[in-house]
């Protein structure tokens, strides 16, 4: 009895709906016309670097080197390609301690290791004077990050000081 009505009721169904005069010969159909753009966030390009980066000499080695903590650049703007190409630069002070040593900042050499999503880093690069250290020559996305990891190395003739010293690395992107 239950296949009955369940054929009853989809037969009544479908007779209803063929029932209804005019539903799809009065259909209209119309166009429109529809226009987009791609931009960015309108936002710009946000740096964030490591706060610090500890680096250490044991004698007998060729120099103090350390991998400090990712650094990133985050690309909001608009646009697409060449207009979205970026450059981040890297400049040191001299390194000092509290016995008034220095070891020159020109003995300091930085290295952007595999920078992500399209980047290139420039291969080691001595920090006497601002370094571009990295390359992103131009993309299509609306929002990119792209990180690298931050490689300094001290070249062990500079390396006459013992103790602690400190500097200050300056990153900055264009």
């Amino acid at each position: 009895m239950r296949k009955t009505l369940a054929t009853a009721g989809v037969a009544a169904s479908v007779t209803g709906l063929l029932l209804v005069p005019g539903v799809v010969a009065d259909a209209a159909s119309a166009d429109t016309t529809v226009t987009f753009s791609v931009t960015g966030l309108n936002g710009g390009l946000d740096l964030s670097v490591p706060d610090g980066a500890p680096l250490t000499w044991v004698p007998g080695q060729d120099g103090a080197t350390a991998l400090a903590p990712v650094s990133s650049v985050r690309d909001r703007r608009n646009g697409t390609g060449v207009a979205r190409a970026f450059l981040v630069t890297a400049s040191i002070t001299d390194l000092t301690n509290s016995q008034d040593s220095t070891i020159p900042k020109n003995k300091v050499t930085y290295t952007a290791i595999a920078p992500t999503t399209g980047a290139e880093g420039t291969g080691a690069q001595a920090l006497g004077s601002p370094k571009v250290v990295l390359a992103q020559p131009g993309h299509g996305l609306t929002d990119i990050t792209v990180q690298w990891t931050p490689k300094l190395s001290i070249d062990r003739t500079a390396i006459d000081v013992i103790g602690n010293c400190s500097a200050t690395l300056t990153h900055s992107v264009a």
